[in-house]
């Protein structure tokens, strides 16, 4: 079976998408800290799991902050 690239682009562009409207959903909650989000926000962002990021975050492979026993990440910083 031939990969049709137009497919795979929309599949791109759905992602895209997707991510977009997360971001706007975390931006429109009026938090004046709306930049720095925690583990369970940043997967939801990132689409990976909860154990997918923290294997990412011990890897120094995701920029983190750790207040407590809490990681937060700044959205910025996740899209550099």
């Amino acid at each position: 079976m031939i990969a049709n690239p137009y497919e795979d682009l929309m599949n791109v562009l759905l992602s895209v998408d997707s991510r977009i409207s997360r971001i706007e959903i975390i931006m429109s909650k009026g938090n004046p800290s709306w930049e720095w989000i925690n583990i369970k926000e940043a997967a939801k962002l990132l689409g990976l799991s909860k154990s997918s990021l923290y294997s990412k975050t011990s890897s120094d492979k995701i920029p983190y902050r750790k207040r407590g026993n809490k990681l937060y990440f700044s959205i910025r910083e996740l899209h550099n």
